[in-house]
């Protein structure tokens, strides 16, 4: 069993308050949560608009598997229109 955590850093140009950063977290924890099959927490400082960080936690049995969904994921966040991927970790357990 091969267990992946991946921390992430995003950047949102168009946040101005607190609602929107968390309506687009949101949006995205959950778009994540039904595509890919994964835990997923909103670990981010209340008072930054701009800036949000997430901590996503998956299991599977292959690592080659792990690999490819973690590359399909970060793709997946890329590819959103209202963030920015600005960093991220990984960590194999």
């Amino acid at each position: 069993m091969k267990l992946a955590l991946i921390k992430i850093e995003l950047y949102l140009p168009n946040s101005d308050c607190l609602k929107y950063r968390r309506n687009v977290v949101n949006s995205i924890k959950e778009q994540l949560k039904r595509k890919f099959n994964i835990s997923i927490i909103d670990s981010s400082e209340d008072g930054l608009w701009k800036k949000a960080s997430l901590h996503i936690v998956e299991v599977n049995n292959n690592s080659d598997n792990l690999q490819n969904d973690i590359t399909k994921i970060l793709n997946f966040i890329e590819n959103n229109d209202n963030l920015y991927l600005s960093n991220y970790h990984v960590e194999y357990l």
